[in-house]
């Protein structure tokens, strides 16, 4: 699963905000992650009851992750996840504000990555 990553301080610790998100299978199209999507986690697991991102002024760093582990309260495994290399294409990065994009997010089906050859 795709996960984009905010880390809201200058800690290298292991608790930051995750969402999972699809990205387009080719080419390149937008990709909205709502900031509502946003849980903090450790690791993969969900920090029960944490408050959701409130400043997003306060963002220090972004990361993207391709991971076997949904976000989720337990440690919960990506059915057909394969080891491999992953290639994510970004061609811009930006925020947005549009509460109409939530409903979009939901419907999103959560998806194993695929694995590029060794070709690729």
């Amino acid at each position: 699963v795709w996960k984009l990553s905010l880390r809201l301080d200058e800690s290298r610790g292991e608790v930051v905000y995750q969402a999972q998100f699809t990205p387009p299978v080719t080419g390149v199209a937008p990709v909205y992650v709502p900031f509502l999507a946003f849980r903090l986690v450790r690791g993969p697991v969900e920090i029960p009851g944490a408050p959701k991102i409130s400043n997003v002024s306060a963002i220090f760093q972004i990361g993207f992750t391709c991971s076997q582990f949904v976000i989720d309260s337990q440690m919960s495994q990506l059915e057909n996840f394969r080891n491999g290399s992953f290639q994510l294409d970004i061609a811009e990065i930006g925020a947005y504000s549009d509460s109409g994009k939530w409903s979009a997010f939901e419907e999103q089906a959560v998806r194993a990555p695929v694995a590029l050859t060794d070709a690729e």
